[in-house]
């Protein structure tokens, strides 16, 4: 973090990827601003590193944080509403993922937005986090369904798999990686604890349906989600 000065506190993402950073500096300000989306400040360069300025979530990502039913709802909430704002913009972030959901006071907000990509421009190689890849992210180009919106709400299914179960998603290597991605293991099966309302359980699930277009949408998130915080 860096206070500038006027007093305010900022993240800042220092790298010598100065091509990286800049290519996610001009995809994030593609995109229109949301609450539920950490901001992106400015771009600096030297000519050895990047600096980007961003917004400070200083509770840090959710990986350890505390969570109940009543803010397991709250987190669909909010980062459905992320997710809409960037899908209804023509936007993927293929990286949704325990690292990338920050905190700042009563609010989740998804961040780090280096994979952005529009929807339709998906290539190989830019499916993000392994445990939270969709099986048609992992399957491309050879699978039978294109990669889109939905693969988001794949991956941000497995982020509430291991929220509300408490126990983390297979990793790659294991027999469960596969399981997963062919629909066998769920929440409330084997090793992952359902401990949550029905509501919920059965709306994860359908988050991680083998078929996207099985998958509810991230406006369904968001008013699904309403009636429960």
């Amino acid at each position: 973090a860096a206070k500038s000065s006027d007093g305010m506190c900022w993240a800042v993402k220092i790298t010598e990827h100065k091509r990286r950073v800049k290519e996610e500096y001009n995809k994030r300000m593609q995109v229109q601003n949301s609450p539920y989306l950490v901001e992106t400040i400015a771009l600096f360069e030297s000519p050895t590193k990047a600096l980007l300025q961003m917004e400070l979530c200083p509770e840090g990502d959710i990986s350890g944080f505390r969570f109940d039913e009543p803010s397991e709802w709250k987190l669909i909430f909010d980062i459905g509403n992320a997710l809409y704002h960037l899908h209804s913009a023509g936007w993927m972030h293929l990286d949704v993922s325990p690292g990338n959901i920050l905190i700042l006071e009563n609010m989740f907000k998804l961040a780090d937005f280096g994979t952005l990509t529009l929807i339709g421009q998906f290539v190989e190689g830019n499916e993000g986090a392994g445990p939270f890849v969709s099986p048609e992210a992992l399957a491309y180009p050879c699978g039978e369904f294109g990669v889109g919106a939905p693969t988001d709400i794949f991956s941000f299914g497995v982020v509430l798999m291991e929220v509300i179960s408490g126990v983390l998603a297979p990793r790659g290597g294991g027999d469960g990686y596969a399981k997963l991605r062919k629909g066998e293991l769920i929440l409330g099966s084997h090793n992952f604890p359902a401990n949550c309302s029905d509501n919920l359980k059965n709306l994860v699930n359908a988050m991680i349906s083998v078929n996207p277009n099985e998958r509810p949408t991230a406006f369904d998130l968001v008013n699904i989600s309403r009636n429960f915080i």
